[in-house]
């Protein structure tokens, strides 16, 4: 599979870079269709992102790199069954992603390389034909998603060429409703959400110890894990919260202490949720809301020197102007945690994919 460069159709706020070398860049949008445009993931080094964005009539994948810009997926070559596809992740080098695709029979989970082929990866179950592709490992090979297996129940799965789709099962047995978000670098550690005996919990799988439930902020219940660091050891998410003021807060689970909100620093937090994870798990970006209105969202960076912070107030407080931009969700992080890619408002009011270079920890 090929990719079809088209213009690179942009409103880029170029900011210099004042303290901590910051800077600050919308991705654009691709020609057709309305402006709209998200990041999703990026590369291992930041260098390369991934996303959605409306061209035309349908959704299209995009690559977005410094030197070529917002590139989309050539429609054209997709299988002839196939017309329209949405990106979940991309491999460390940037080679090879994945997500789901729309057909005449059903939603399909795919593998995309970088001028290769596009494969679709099947399903667990015959019947109602559904699977999506959440998560890569780094070097392409082994992706985790879920996949429906009957009416209103999913299955967690990894897959790799070598197996195929195997399914990961459920936390307790009986009716099984799981799906797998995140997998570590390596492809050996997954998790997700699975089902446990009260509610919904999340889990860490590998082959050696199966599915293993994360449990809980107590005494809230219901967990789930939206992403884990290179090696497995740090998990992050959201949890039902124990607070009487907040609803659902995100956490930072490690093999060693067990699970932990991560608390907001101005302590006015409604919702919360930690979407990405950096490779030694020192950084986490999400999203918060302090009121439960339309576009509430701010996007946040997380770090144990400053505890959670709005990336808005990051920016500004570098001396970056934004002019009328709004930081809605921060989807993923670089593995050293100095780029952040995620998608919000521009000041024309469409949404659109953006880019943070240069955050330090410090």
């Amino acid at each position: 599979m090929s990719i079809q460069a088209f213009c690179y159709v942009a409103s880029v706020l170029a900011v210099s870079l004042v303290k901590a070398e910051l800077a600050f860049e919308g991705l654009g949008d691709l020609p057709g269709g309305k402006y709209e445009s998200s990041a999703v993931d990026l590369s291992a080094n930041g260098t390369v992102v991934v996303g959605n964005s409306s061209a035309g009539t349908s959704n299209n994948v995009f690559l977005w790199t410094e030197g070529k810009g917002m590139v989309g997926m050539n429609h054209s070559e997709l299988p002839d069954n196939w017309y329209t596809i949405n990106a979940s992740a991309i491999n460390a080098d940037g080679t090879v992603i994945v997500g789901s695709g729309s057909s005449t029979n059903g939603v399909e989970a795919f593998r995309w390389t970088i001028g290769g082929e596009i494969l679709g990866l099947g399903d667990l179950a015959p019947g109602m034909f559904r699977s999506e592709a959440s998560d890569v490992s780094a070097d392409g090979n082994v992706i985790v998603g879920n996949s429906w297996v009957e009416k209103n129940h999913l299955e967690a799965f990894r897959w790799t060429m070598e197996d195929g789709m195997i399914g990961l099962g459920d936390l307790k047995r009986g009716v099984t409703y799981s799906r797998a978000n995140g997998v570590s670098a390596t492809g050996n550690v997954i998790v997700g959400l699975g089902h446990s005996t009260f509610c919904e919990e999340a889990f860490r799988w590998n082959k050696h110890a199966g599915m293993q439930g994360l449990g809980f902020l107590k005494p809230g219940r219901g967990t789930e894990a939206h992403a884990v660091n290179a090696d497995g050891s740090v998990v992050v998410g959201v949890a039902v919260s124990p607070q009487r003021n907040v609803i659902r807060e995100a956490f930072r689970w490690t093999s060693r202490s067990g699970m932990a909100h991560l608390e907001d620093i101005n302590g006015k937090v409604f919702v919360s949720a930690a979407l990405g994870v950096n490779a030694d798990g020192s950084i986490v970006v999400g999203y918060r809301e302090e009121e439960n209105s339309r576009d509430s969202e701010q996007a946040f960076v997380w770090d144990d020197k400053n505890g959670m912070r709005r990336l808005t107030d990051v920016l500004i407080a570098a001396g970056t102007d934004l002019s009328g931009w709004k930081l809605l969700v921060a989807r993923a992080v670089s593995d050293d945690g100095s780029v952040i890619v995620g998608s919000g408002r521009n000041p024309e009011g469409n949404m659109e994919a953006w880019r943070v270079t240069g955050y330090k920890a410090e």
